[in-house]
């Protein structure tokens, strides 16, 4: 089955700490951003790659957009939003769908889909671009505690192992994998 990936421009650009208000800084973080995923993309095996940004393309992005290659770099225009073009992108491709977003409105939707959403932390990971700082590492232990402290006590009988990760953490790293 063909992998298709949807990636929210804006919000990757704001994960790397790189939002500017100034439309120039902004053009560029854009066009480098779509030379790093052309390049990301082509070493892997999705056979479509949509990068959506929100609003209307400049003469400058038009380049972009006919550049062809691995990426196509899609504007919302007068669709309303990035977010309405990824959720309609995701409806499209439904599971064969992995979508980057942190919005949690588009997780949500895009879930219910049937897509596989990641967040936008975790795939500049995966690229091996560092997210901006600003959230505290998560620590090693899940409660965040001293290991040397003994859990606090429970109600009621809990089954399982209390480190290991959830089903769902579990499934979005064996998705990350795949990256």
């Amino acid at each position: 089955m063909a992998r298709i990936l949807i990636l929210d421009g804006y919000n990757i650009i704001g994960a790397r700490g790189a939002m500017r208000r100034d439309r120039e800084l902004l053009a560029r973080e854009r066009a480098s951003l779509v030379r790093e995923i052309s390049l990301w993309g082509a070493e892997r095996d999705f056979s479509e790659i949509h990068l959506v940004f929100d609003g209307y393309p400049t003469d400058r992005d038009l380049l972009l957009v006919g550049s062809g290659g691995v990426v196509r770099v899609v504007f919302s225009e007068g669709a309303g939003n990035a977010d309405t073009v990824i959720v309609a992108l995701a409806g499209r491709f439904r599971e064969r769908a992995a979508v980057v977003s942190s919005d949690r409105e588009v997780i949500r939707e895009i879930s219910r889909l049937g897509a596989e959403p990641v967040s936008s932390r975790d795939f500049l990971v995966r690229l091996g671009r560092p997210a901006a700082p600003g959230r505290p590492p998560v620590p090693e232990d899940p409660y965040g505690k001293d290991p040397e402290e003994p859990p606090a006590p429970t109600f009621g009988k809990k089954k399982g192992n209390p480190r290991r990760p959830s089903k769902k953490e579990r499934a979005q790293r064996r998705l990350l994998d795949k990256f």
